[in-house]
């Protein structure tokens, strides 16, 4: 997905809601490459899997605060 926040011409045409829409968006990406993260198998052979977890379900959890803080009626 294009970061448009990263590209000013594009940023200068968002309006607040799509400026929204597209931060959510960009928040359920990371949150869905964590998530594949935390079940990829080769990760389950590492040694330091338990500190891998541990990073990703706290990455997940600043991602939903993250979420929670922008979230709005639509």
């Amino acid at each position: 997905m294009k970061n448009l926040i990263k590209d000013e011409k594009e940023f200068e045409k968002l309006t607040k809601r799509d400026l929204l829409y597209h931060i959510e968006d960009q928040i359920n990406e990371l949150k869905n490459i964590s998530i594949r993260n935390t079940l990829s198998r080769t990760n389950f052979e590492l040694a330091s899997w338990a500190y891998q977890q541990a990073y990703e379900v706290g990455y997940q959890k600043a991602l939903r605060q993250l979420e929670e803080f922008i979230h709005y009626d639509r």
